[in-house]
């Protein structure tokens, strides 16, 4: 799935470091990852990770939470969430 960022009237396309994150969030459901475990996951020669994230956080496509665990993890925003189980017609 490619995945496009609309806000406040700016349309553009997410790098592929991103789409990558976005994925992997999804595969990790609703119980998100440490962003250690992201960057594990991930070719970190494409910058770091955690500033990759906070970017997709400043747009809202995915939160930082404390989870049960007491860990702060990183979840796919509930947008997303949304977006991604609704089906819309093309």
């Amino acid at each position: 799935m490619e995945y496009v960022v609309l806000r406040s009237s700016v349309i553009g396309k997410l790098n592929e470091t991103k789409q990558e994150i976005l994925e992997e969030l999804e595969m990790a459901d609703g119980d998100g990852m440490r962003v250690k475990d992201l960057a594990s996951s991930l070719d970190k020669s494409k910058g770091h990770i955690s500033d990759q994230v906070s970017d997709l956080e400043e747009v809202d496509l995915v939160e930082k939470r404390v989870a049960d665990d007491g860990r702060q993890r990183v979840f796919l925003s509930d947008d997303i969430r949304f977006l991604n189980k609704a089906d819309f017609p093309r």
